[in-house]
């Protein structure tokens, strides 16, 4: 299991999530095209709060909008891609049920509310993760 935990509190604390911006996402994601090939999918205007690169069929990295915090699909994105400046988390696929994280810290780090009775923060993908936060 990956425990997201301290690294979602490390962005906080370390004042990463105050000083990151969407002109920072927008930059990183031309790179990451350049380097990874894809395509941008993100609706900023319609509030999103995670962009992504995305391959032929399936995502290869979703960047958060709101930290410095990446997600990688090590099925697709080699290990040599890896990104300065960036909390990254290597998943072995966007469904893979392989991350943890107090709820309280996830409820305070991303701002939401609540959580679906679904979900299950003891055990969790990065796309349980994307469709409770993503906006």
């Amino acid at each position: 299991m990956i425990d997201l935990t301290q690294a979602l509190t490390d962005l906080v604390l370390s004042g990463a999530v105050e000083s990151w911006s969407e002109a920072q996402v927008a930059d990183r994601l031309t790179d990451f095209t350049a380097a990874l090939g894809g395509q941008i999918d993100w609706d900023d205007a319609a509030g999103e709060k995670w962009a992504q690169i995305e391959g032929h069929d399936a995502p290869l990295v979703y960047l958060s909008v709101h930290a410095p915090l990446l997600v990688l699909n090590e099925e697709l994105v080699s290990d040599s891609f890896s990104p300065e400046g960036l909390t990254i988390v290597r998943v072995p696929s966007m469904h893979a049920s392989v991350l943890t994280c107090d709820r309280e810290v996830l409820r305070q780090f991303f701002g939401v509310e609540d959580f679906t009775s679904e979900f299950d923060d003891s055990r969790f993908s990065f796309s349980d993760l994307y469709y409770q936060t993503v906006t």
